[in-house]
């Protein structure tokens, strides 16, 4: 057989990544995180770019995390609301993680994919409109019951025993005779209503109980609702690459979460 005749059928025989069936890729993706398989394979070719787009989804547990950063951040419910129903935000995907502080916005991760939340009234700048758009079409509200930082109190002053308390009740004291809780409390939780407006603070805590673990569980359902519905569509835009999204930040005297 000619030496050039042999160079040629070993060259033939020879397997490159692009000749691998798609059953066997999608076999590797399985130990490839959802960032690995972006920065992998997503800008290899056409191919690639669908198999990853069809096959690879965020990590509800990854987006659990992010929920409960926010929910525990004690500057949050500064900023939260109940008039009309709560604050509203947007929920945004974002290939790192920043630190909540409004003038040093420092990057603290960015080998894995997050979301970050952003109150609507400080529309951060997002220079794809496609996607500004799709993210400003699912808004949510929080209220000051997202705010879960545990806590504990006691009935008397005295008691040996301190029983768990509504996670900062005080917070929502402070806040009961404001012009927006009254009528939210009476619309929503008519059966609590008296014992929150007519007692002291540590009955009214343990009146809210239920209260805030209702709204934290809604809240929950909520954002997990509305990040499932922008995942699906911002998956429908050919180039949508979540690690790549690019947004301008207006920190001054602002705050995103």
């Amino acid at each position: 057989m000619p030496e050039e005749t042999s160079e040629l059928l070993e060259t033939k025989s020879i397997t490159t990544f692009d000749d691998l069936p798609p059953e066997l890729i999608l076999y590797i993706f399985e130990y490839l995180s959802m960032t690995d398989r972006y920065k992998s394979f997503f800008d290899y070719d056409t191919r690639l770019r669908q198999l990853v787009k069809r096959w690879t989804t965020y990590s509800r547990e990854a987006l659990n995390a992010d929920i409960k950063k926010l929910s525990t951040d004690h500057s949050c419910y500064k900023h939260l609301s109940f008039e009309n129903g709560g604050t509203e935000f947007i929920v945004a995907p974002e290939g790192s993680e920043r630190r909540r502080y409004p003038i040093n916005p420092q990057t603290i991760d960015t080998s894995s994919f997050h979301w970050s939340f952003h109150m609507t009234k400080h529309q951060i700048q997002i220079p794809d409109e496609r996607i500004r758009k799709i993210l400003f079409r699912h808004t949510f509200r929080l209220n000051p019951f997202f705010y879960h930082q545990p806590g504990i109190a006691s009935t008397k002053q005295d008691d040996k025993k301190h029983q768990r308390s509504f996670y900062d009740g005080d917070i929502i004291f402070s806040k009961r005779h404001s012009n927006y809780f009254e009528p939210w409390i009476q619309r929503n939780y008519l059966e609590v209503a008296d014992e929150i407006f007519k007692n002291p603070q540590t009955i009214v805590e343990k009146a809210l109980m239920p209260v805030g673990e209702a709204e934290w569980l809604k809240a929950n359902r909520i954002i997990q609702k509305e990040v499932d519905q922008v995942w699906e569509e911002l998956r429908s835009l050919e180039d949508f690459n979540p690690l790549k999204i690019q947004y301008t930040y207006e920190f001054l005297n602002k705050w995103n979460f």
